[in-house]
């Protein structure tokens, strides 16, 4: 016969929550069947004491409600009226006084950055040092001495007398006397170069040594004889007698040459003086005719003649040869696709031409392919145009864009997979040109059940921060509790996180500064197989601490 099912204890499959209806479940050893129940929704249970939501500051209101002892709903929000500010008795200095500028102080709110009667502190003037000499004075001109502010960088000068001249009681030789010219002595300053009582020195007058001859007398010219002083070297000469000529007995023949007559005459055997002069004639030039240069078509040419007896040269012109037509045309400058030539008749001795005519431009040879430019790549158009195969230049309106190609990317592969905490990241890659792109992965929605923050409880330079603590139910789901907190609200700057033990309900934060007002948040945390698992970050509440 058929037995009856034998079911195990409950099993909660859905935990009921304030506002959605929970499940639970038992199950047949024998044959599995399932037995599934709804467990009601529990309802919100609202606490008696009102929280702190937003704590008010000197100029805007705050709230507090009755918070859910179960879930995030609150209830009664009640407007908490602006503090007002709270202005210390004693004046704060804002701007320190300079010794030129004025300063400012003023009263401070005590709870936020706001001042009030702001007044003006007087300027303190300069603080100025003995002075110290910059420009030493001299005998004619003025120092100067200059004083510095021992406050700021500011500096003032004062005039220092001149010393004055200090003459020596003795003489000294300024310019030696010479020979000729007076010398000269002064009384000189001990500190410069000015000086007093100039008094001339005579002139001391030539020393001359004994006569010595420097020039002998000739036959014709008078010799020379001088004395030398031996203090300066000045020198004084006079003139010697002349001696007259002493003629040779026999005459001095000079052979004629090619071009010049020769002579014979009587020398005086002392100087070269002359008399009873002859000429003997020229004999003129010997040789043979030599071409130098050879003429040219409109240039003549040269020959010389080289006497064998002297070896003078004697040259004379060659009359040009004239032009040596060739009976064709040559090509000077050949003929291009936009310009024309020319040729001529040369002359086949010389460059000379003659009866030029011009040949014809060709024209363009157009290509019957285009010729591309740039090629074209996945974001930017190419380029090709029709050019002419003899000069290379482009067709007017043949210039043609090709269009970019376009990239080719592969399929999106995942760089960095989304968490519960970080979004995540995909990429793909274009196949021809490299680009990459890149585009978000949404961030994972949080999985653990949420923790409930109440208010912190503020201390000297610490803070206690008290939440619901967590079901045993729900502890099994989680790792630890994580807190942050940060003087910036919105925790994009300063963030400092500390962890407590799942079942813990508290946890003191130590080292802060006093006077400063701290903002915290708090959620679950679990880390399972490389994957951080989170709740929602529970409301953030604000502590000023003591």
């Amino acid at each position: 016969p058929k037995t009856d099912h034998t079911y195990g204890e409950w099993t909660v499959t859905a935990e009921a929550t304030c506002t959605e209806d929970g499940s639970r479940e038992k199950v047949c050893s024998v044959c599995e069947d399932k037995v599934v129940e709804t467990i009601s929704a529990t309802g919100h249970s609202f606490s008696e004491e009102f929280t702190v939501d937003t704590e008010p500051t000197c100029t805007a209101e705050g709230s507090e409600s009755r918070h859910c002892a179960n879930c995030t709903e609150v209830t009664d929000v009640t407007v908490i009226p602006a503090s007002g500010h709270d202005f210390a008795q004693e004046f704060t200095v804002d701007t320190d006084p300079t010794c030129t500028a004025e300063g400012s102080k003023s009263r401070h709110c005590t709870k936020c950055e706001e001042v009030t009667e702001v007044t003006a502190v007087p300027a303190l003037g300069h603080d100025w040092d003995s002075g110290k000499i910059t420009t030493e004075p001299t005998c004619t001109k003025e120092g100067i001495k200059t004083f510095s502010c021992s406050r700021c960088e500011e500096t003032k000068t004062e005039s220092v007398d001149a010393t004055g001249h200090s003459f020596s009681e003795e003489f000294t030789v300024d310019t030696e006397p010479t020979c000729t010219v007076e010398g000269s002595k002064s009384r000189h300053c001990a500190y410069c170069t000015e000086v007093a009582d100039v008094t001339s020195i005579p002139a001391n007058g030539h020393n001359f040594g004994p006569w010595e001859e420097i020039t002998a007398s000739t036959c014709v010219d008078p010799g020379v004889q001088q004395h030398v002083c031996e203090t300066c070297g000045f020198t004084e000469t006079q003139d010697l007698d002349p001696n007259g000529h002493e003629w040779e007995e026999e005459l001095t023949v000079v052979e004629p040459t090619c071009t010049e007559d020769g002579s014979q005459s009587r020398h005086c055997k002392n100087c070269d003086a002359v008399t009873d002069s002859e000429v003997i004639p020229a004999t003129g030039h010997s040789g043979e005719w030599e071409i130098v240069k050879e003429p040219t078509c409109t240039a003549s040419g040269s020959k010389e003649r080289v006497c064998t007896v002297c070896g003078n040269k004697t040259t004379e012109e060659i009359p040009a040869k004239g032009h040596l037509w060739n009976s064709e045309p040559t090509v000077d400058e050949a003929a291009t696709c936009t310009a024309s030539g020319s040729q001529s008749v040369h002359c086949a001795r010389c460059s000379e031409t003659e009866n030029t005519e011009t040949i014809p431009a060709l024209g363009h040879n157009w290509e019957t392919t285009p010729t591309v430019e740039k090629a074209p790549t996945c974001t930017e158009a190419g380029k090709e145009s029709t050019h002419c195969t003899r000069c290379d230049v482009v067709k007017e309106g043949s210039e043609k864009t090709i269009p970019a190609a376009g990239h080719k990317f592969g399929s999106w592969t995942t760089t960095k997979k989304a968490t519960e905490i970080t979004a995540g990241q995909q990429s793909h890659k274009c196949t021809v040109c490299g680009k990459t792109e890149t585009k978000t992965i949404a961030q994972l929605a949080p999985t653990l059940p949420a923790v409930k923050i109440t208010t912190p409880k503020a201390a000297k330079k610490s803070a206690t921060i008290k939440w619901k603590k967590v079901s045993k139910a729900n502890q099994k789901k989680i790792a630890k509790i994580e807190i942050q907190y940060s003087l910036d609200k919105t925790f994009k700057s300063g963030v400092k996180t500390v962890y407590a033990k799942k079942s813990a309900a508290s946890k003191k934060i130590s080292k802060l500064t006093s006077k400063k007002t701290y903002y915290v948040r708090i959620r679950a945390y679990k880390s399972s197989g490389g994957v951080v698992h989170v709740s929602k970050w529970a409301a953030v509440k604000a502590v000023k601490v003591k």
